[in-house]
C-alpha cells in the first residue's frame, strides 16, 4: 500500500512540475498579427543614450514602438531592403518633450555586424568612433523629423545576378567585361 500511494504522490509531483514548466514557458507577450513582420528584427542588446541624463528619451525595439512609429519602421526597412540589404537588428528613439530636438546614440560594435551599414530614417550615416572603446557615436534627430528616428542595422545581401555582357575567355583564364554591364537580379 505505501509503495502504491508513494508512487501516486510522484506521478503527481511530476504532473504538477510539468504544468509549471508549460505555463512558464508560455509567459511570452502576445504580439498581434499585423506586428509579426517587425518582430523579426531584435533591438540590438547594448545601445543607450549619451545625454539622457533626466530620462526623456526613449529606446525600443521595433515590435514595441508606438504606432506612428512602428509604420515608419515598415517604410524605412522596406527602403532599405529595396536598396539589396538585410535587416540584421532596428530599434527606435523618441522623446516626447518638445525641447530635446537631438540625443547621442551609443551602440555597441558587437552588435554590428563586419560590413554592416547603419541607417538612420532610412539613410546610411557613418558613426564616429571615440578612443576605441568598443562603441559607435552618432547623433540621432528627436522632434525635427515626423517619424521620430528609426535606426537599421544592415548588410548588404549577396545576391546571385547575372551581368550583361559577361563573356568567358575559353581556357580559364578569366573574364571579359565589356566597358558598360550591369547586373540583372
Amino acid at each position: 500500500m505505501k509503495r502504491v500511494l508513494s508512487l501516486i504522490l510522484m506521478l503527481a509531483m511530476l504532473m504538477s512540475l510539468s504544468v509549471c514548466a508549460f505555463a512558464a514557458e508560455n509567459t511570452d507577450p502576445v504580439i498581434p498579427e499585423e506586428d509579426r513582420d517587425l518582430e523579426i528584427y531584435p533591438m540590438p542588446k547594448d545601445v543607450s543614450v549619451l545625454d539622457d541624463e533626466d530620462g526623456k528619451v526613449q529606446l525600443a525595439s521595433l515590435i514595441v514602438l508606438p504606432d506612428p512609429l512602428k509604420a515608419a519602421a515598415r517604410k524605412q526597412i522596406e527602403k532599405v531592403i529595396g536598396m539589396g540589404y538585410k535587416i540584421h537588428s532596428g530599434f527606435g528613439v523618441w522623446t516626447e518633450v518638445e525641447d530635446k530636438t537631438y540625443c547621442t546614440v551609443k551602440l555597441s560594435l558587437k552588435d554590428v555586424p563586419e560590413g554592416a551599414v547603419i541607417f538612420l530614417n532610412g539613410d546610411a550615416i557613418q558613426p564616429e568612433t571615440r578612443d576605441n572603446d568598443g562603441y559607435d557615436y552618432f547623433e540621432a534627430p528627436l522632434n525635427t523629423v515626423p517619424d521620430k528616428s528609426i535606426v537599421l542595422i544592415a548588410v548588404r545581401e549577396k545576391k546571385e545576378g547575372t551581368v550583361v555582357g559577361y563573356t568567358e575567355i575559353p581556357g580559364g583564364g578569366g573574364s571579359k567585361y565589356p566597358s558598360v554591364g550591369y547586373t540583372q537580379p
